[in-house]
């Protein structure tokens, strides 16, 4: 995202994303409710990659942190 400038933003961001996908929702009107568990990895332009690809593969290696740790949060990569 081009636009965020600093961690807490990015941070808000990845909260905003989280409280979205909390709520469980019916699927195709049935009474079958579905959760998403979600973790997400943050890599920040330029201080973690200059390159997409860098700040990509940065994010990923963030994410898997997430997931080893608990799920349905966010970090950092560092």
């Amino acid at each position: 995202m081009p636009s965020l400038d600093e961690k807490k933003d990015a941070a808000t961001v990845a909260r905003k994303l989280l409280n979205s996908l909390e709520t469980p929702f019916q699927f195709e009107g049935t009474d079958l409710r579905v959760s998403i568990g979600t973790s997400i990895g943050i890599a920040m332009y330029p201080e973690d990659g200059a390159g997409a690809e860098t700040l990509v593969e940065r994010a990923d290696m963030a994410m898997y942190t997430v997931k080893q740790r608990k799920k349905n949060d966010f970090y950092f990569y560092s």
